[in-house]
Parts: C-alpha cells; sequence; structure tokens
C-alpha cells in the first residue's frame, strides 16, 4: 500500500495541486536556483558600456580589463508552515461531500493531506510573492519575523529609481501629466540598466489617475494589435489578480490588487494604490534562489520545497510540515523603478 504521508509521494502531489498563481513572482523572477548550502550565491551582472578605443592597424594593442560581474551571497530567511492535523477529521463527512458521507476514511485523509500542503504551498508563495514586491517597491528586501532578528538586504539599485512625488508634482494635481512622468522614469531606468521598460505596474488609484491624462488616453492599444477590440482581463502572462490594461508603445501596462493577511491579522495590498513599478524585464535575469533545506531527514536537500509528516502518540496526531527557505533577486537591480505619485 502506498504511503501517502512518504516524502516522495508528497513531492509528486506538490506540482499537481491547483495552487494560487502569483503575478510578480511568474511574470518577473521566473528564474529558479537551488543551492546547496544555506546560503545562496548570486551575480550582480555589471554590463560594458565603454568605446573600443581607436587605434592604427599598424600598432601594438593595450591590455584593456575586462570588466565580469560581482557575486554576492545571502542566507535567506527560513519558512516552514507546520499543521496538526484533526485525528477525528477522516471519520466526518468532508466538505463538497454528499450527506451521509460517500468517501471512505482513507480517502478522506488523501484529500485532507492535498488540502494540507496546498494551503503550506500558498502561504509560502505568499511570503515569496511580497519579498518579490518588496523588491521592486525599494530595490531592498526586509526579513523579519518571530526568533529571525530584522535584516534589511540591499541589492543596490540606485537611488534615483525609488521616487516619491512631493506636493504640486502629484498626480491629479493641476498642471502634472502622469504620461510625462512615466515617461521620464521609463528613460532614466533605460539609461540606468541600457535595456527599454517591458512592463509598468499601476495601484489602483495610480491607474486611475493615469488614464484620466488625456495624453495617455489616445497612446494606449488595447487590442494587442488586433482590428477588433477584447475583453481586457487576464492573459496567459497575467496569473493571479493582475488585470492587462494595454500596451504603449512597447510596454504592457497592468493594474494589480493583490493582497495578504500579514502577522497581525491585517490585510495589506502587495503594492499601494498609488504606487507605480516599472520593470525591464528583458534585462531582469529575475530568479528565485533557494537556500538548502535543514533537515537531517531531507539529507540537506537542494530542493524549493520539502514536505515531511510524522505522528505523535499522546494525544495521538499527524503533523505535517512543509520546509523552504527562498529569497528573490535581479541580476540586474536597475532593472526596476517605483514611483509614490499621491
Amino acid at each position: 500500500m502506498v504511503d501517502i504521508y512518504s516524502t516522495n509521494e508528497m513531492l509528486k502531489a506538490l506540482p499537481s495541486l491547483r495552487m494560487a498563481p502569483q503575478f510578480f513572482q511568474d511574470t518577473f523572477f521566473p528564474g529558479v536556483v537551488n543551492s546547496d548550502r544555506e546560503e545562496v550565491d548570486f551575480d550582480l551582472l555589471d554590463d560594458e558600456l565603454r568605446l573600443a578605443p581607436l587605434v592604427s592597424p599598424l600598432v601594438e594593442a593595450k591590455v584593456m580589463k575586462m570588466k565580469s560581474y560581482q557575486t554576492s551571497s545571502i542566507k535567506p530567511a527560513y519558512v516552514k508552515p507546520l499543521f496538526a492535523l484533526d485525528p477525528k477529521q477522516p471519520l466526518r463527512r468532508d466538505a463538497g461531500e454528499a450527506v451521509g458521507g460517500s468517501m471512505s476514511a482513507k480517502e478522506r485523509e488523501a484529500a485532507i493531506l492535498a488540502r494540507g500542503l496546498m494551503n503550506q504551498r500558498d502561504m509560502i508563495l505568499r511570503r515569496i510573492e511580497v519579498m518579490c514586491a518588496d523588491f521592486l517597491k525599494t530595490g531592498k528586501i526586509t526579513l523579519s519575523g518571530e526568533d529571525y532578528d530584522a535584516v534589511v538586504l540591499d541589492f543596490g539599485r540606485a537611488s534615483g529609481q525609488t521616487i516619491a512625488l512631493t506636493d504640486g508634482d502629484r498626480w491629479g494635481q493641476s498642471a502634472v501629466s502622469p504620461y510625462d512622468d512615466l515617461d521620464s522614469w521609463i528613460d532614466t531606468m533605460a539609461t540606468a540598466v541600457g535595456a527599454a521598460a517591458t512592463d509598468v505596474v499601476f495601484g489602483k488609484s495610480a491607474w486611475a489617475l493615469y488614464i484620466a491624462d488625456d495624453k495617455v488616453k489616445n497612446s494606449i492599444d488595447r487590442t494587442l494589435g488586433q482590428g477588433n477590440s477584447v475583453e481586457l482581463g487576464q492573459t496567459a502572462r497575467a496569473p493571479g489578480k493582475a488585470v492587462w490594461k494595454g500596451r504603449q508603445g512597447t510596454v504592457d501596462l497592468w493594474m494589480y490588487n493583490d493582497t495578504y493577511i500579514d502577522e497581525n491579522g491585517d490585510t495589506q495590498t502587495l503594492i499601494d494604490n498609488n504606487h507605480v513599478i516599472g520593470v525591464a524585464n528583458e534585462a531582469a535575469v529575475g530568479t528565485q534562489g533557494y537556500g538548502a533545506i535543514v533537515d537531517p531527514a531531507s539529507g540537506f536537500a537542494a530542493v524549493s520545497y520539502f514536505p515531511t509528516s510524522w505522528l505523535e502518540p499522546n494525544p495521538g496526531r499527524r503533523m505535517l510540515m512543509t520546509q523552504s527557505s527562498p529569497i528573490p533577486f535581479f541580476g540586474r537591480p536597475n532593472a526596476s523603478f517605483c514611483a509614490k505619485v499621491q
């Protein structure tokens, strides 16, 4: 008989579960690196912008120092949601099951396991999405929690790419053009990273102010180049609650209003309603790094997630835990900017 609580069986189940998709992770941090150490190494790319020197073909070439990249190391914060499964639950009718019960206790046990794994994976994914949002907003990630001293990871994004408009320059105020502002910020990012913007993500209020600009109304392609209009909504590139709003030149415009519940039980938005985030996605080299699992039962495995389960005898109950050590980053931190527009 297959042991549904073995790690191998639970690892098989994880990829097939229906999980809440995450827009920032899937769109801007698609790469995955699994480290065989607690630390995750990442490369900050230094692009070559120098001109080749002009010389006579009859003189000896001068040796130039070749630019490379800077390798840094981070020890990610650890996450390991732990559930104590109710031992009586397999004996009761499950949610959605016919009145009177149509499943055996073993079938309910398998369904309970699947839900538990899905819930733990979703909690981890949501945590990673918050880290991605922090990175995109500030170029930094702040890690803090119970039994974890607060630390700020600064990836060195140019300070001018974190913008806060002041009174008189805020969107919605007289003579302020959101179109001109965004165009300027995109140019600044392109100069810093050497690549064009591909995506701009708006909070709800920021989008309302942006689309109210007369310059914007006539510049957005809402049909992806088709002759007839299409319903604006999610696309294959927009999982979760990100809504595609159109394309301006070669830049895709999104509105994102996904939420999470913080440690105090309060609902928070992943980006503030008045924030605008820009990304040069093709240049960013967005990656999710994962440190090794610090658990002898895993063999200190270099994996993204490690689910495990065990029985406690008094009182008799099954424990379910999923461990992960994630950190998202850009190879080119300057491939993003964020502006607070109100």
